[in-house]
C-alpha cells in the first residue's frame, strides 16, 4: 500500500482533465519550456488528491485540494503570482496560529485574504463527486 497524487485540470465548461505528473512537474518547475497556449491567459482550477493505493487500486481518498493555477498570455504557469497565493494563504493559517496581530488594534488589514482567495476554488457537490469518480476510475 502507498499514497499516488492525482492532479486534475477543470476548464471553462467544467470538463475534468486528468494531468500527468510529469506534465504538471514540467509546468510548474520550468514554465519557460513547458506552455499549454490554449490556457494562455486563463486561470485554471485544479482539483489534487491524495489517495491510498494498492497496486494500481485506488482504496480511499485521503486528501482533497481544490486551488488555482494561473496562466501568462503565452501559456506558462504564473509562478510568482501562484508562489504569492500560496504565501498569502500560509501566512493567514500561521497568523491564526500565533495570534500576531500586525496591525494597530481594531485595524484590519485583507490584503492577503484577497491575494489567499484568488488562489482557492470550492467545487459543488456534483463537481466534486465527478472528480472524485475519476480518482478511482
Amino acid at each position: 500500500m502507498g499514497l499516488s497524487c492525482r492532479r486534475y485540470f477543470l476548464d471553462q465548461e467544467e470538463r475534468v482533465i486528468r494531468m500527468r505528473i510529469t506534465t504538471f512537474e514540467g509546468l510548474m518547475q520550468n514554465p519557460a519550456l513547458h506552455t499549454m497556449p490554449s490556457l494562455a491567459g486563463q486561470r485554471v482550477r485544479v482539483a489534487e488528491l491524495i489517495v491510498q493505493v494498492n497496486g494500481r487500486t485506488v482504496l480511499q481518498i485521503v486528501r482533497r485540494m481544490y486551488f488555482v493555477l494561473p496562466f501568462d498570455q503565452d501559456g506558462r504557469v504564473d509562478t510568482q503570482r501562484f508562489e504569492r497565493q500560496q504565501r498569502a494563504l500560509a501566512g493567514i493559517a500561521l497568523e491564526g496560529l500565533l495570534g500576531e496581530a500586525r496591525c494597530p488594534a481594531g485595524v484590519l488589514d485583507a490584503t492577503e485574504r484577497f491575494v489567499a482567495q484568488g488562489g482557492r476554488w470550492r467545487p459543488t457537490r456534483a463537481l466534486a463527486q465527478k472528480i472524485d469518480g475519476m480518482a478511482f476510475a
